[in-house]
């Protein structure tokens, strides 16, 4: 039997070993592939390698249990083996992963995000939803040392969406800030992606109202767009608020110029907040919505910016 044959004395040793057996692995694929008709020996190398792996697999335990900085995780081997060519495939078919005493394998990863990787190999679906942008990168640096292919992760700092604005809204070359131009057109704009973590937008200048919504765009015709009715949310630089269309009271105060607005999405609720002052929570009826921060500059010369 190939299986646990051999012992390392880290998971760094053991991490450069399967690199190693997956580089080699994908780099002697491609080589006996394009050489098939000129000789053998790669392709015999090839396949003594599947060999060996399919063995050292077949071997392995049905039910795998996982020790993932201390989060216990168990599944079945045929899920923990679901994407094809994976890091647990190098591991498994490699003969060097060995359990603990407690008949676990060690994982040095954060477990909170490691949860959603686990679902993932469950159902084929990773959610990206409700991390901040550092657990984004982090989840993608998960994915790929793993050796996983979804990719869905939002990879940049929320900013204004230049395509899909009103023709009264100018965007600057950072697409940071913005500003109506005109009180005659129409004055929205939108963000380029949904809000995962924390938005904050200085109100520059204010003129008029400025309303900072947030809801989802995918069935909002925007041309007819209004901010307090069909959004999630919508909180106005006046001091109101609305949910769903409905207004509601507020602890909220009125925006002078120059204020900072901070909104901030949770698991179950969104949060608003006037510089330091107290934040107003909003229960989420659905947890699960994909909210994207809109907003509305009611007259010429409002301007608003994204601050990282």
């Amino acid at each position: 039997m190939l299986a646990h044959t051999m012992r390392w004395g880290s998971m760094e040793s053991l991490d450069k070993a399967v690199e190693a057996i997956h580089s080699a692995m994908t780099k002697t694929r491609g080589r006996a592939t394009e050489t098939m008709d000129k000789t053998s020996g790669n392709m015999t190398k090839w396949m003594e390698m599947e060999a060996r792996i399919e063995e050292n697999v077949k071997a392995a335990d049905n039910i795998v249990t996982l020790d993932v900085g201390g989060t216990i995780f168990k599944t079945s081997k045929d899920t923990l083996l679901s994407v094809e060519g994976s890091y647990f495939h190098a591991l498994l078919g490699s003969g060097l992963w060995e359990p603990t005493s407690t008949g676990s394998y060690f994982l040095d990863l954060d477990p909170h995000l490691f949860r959603r990787v686990f679902v993932y190999l469950r159902t084929g679906k990773l959610s990206w939803n409700h991390l901040s942008y550092v657990e984004l990168k982090e989840l993608n640096a998960m994915m790929d040392y793993l050796k996983l292919s979804d990719r869905g992760a939002p990879t940049h700092p929320l900013r204004w969406n230049a395509d899909v604005r009103a023709p009264g809204i100018a965007v600057s070359t950072d697409l940071r800030t913005i500003e109506r131009l005109a009180s005659q057109v129409e004055g929205w704009c939108i963000a380029d992606r949904e809000l995962t973590d924390c938005l904050r937008l200085r109100v520059d200048a204010a003129p008029g109202l400025v309303a900072i919504a947030l809801g989802s765009t995918a069935h909002v015709d925007m041309r007819t767009w209004s901010p307090t009715s069909q959004s999630t949310c919508c909180f106005l630089t006046s001091g109101e608020f609305y949910v769903r269309g409905v207004a509601i009271p507020t602890t909220l105060s009125k925006v002078p110029a120059s204020a900072i607005v901070t909104v901030r999405r949770g698991l179950s609720h969104v949060e608003f907040a006037v510089n330091n002052g107290q934040p107003f929570n909003v229960a989420l009826d659905d947890p699960f919505e994909d909210l994207c921060p809109m907003v509305t500059l009611k007259n010429a010369g409002c301007v608003l910016t994204i601050l990282d």
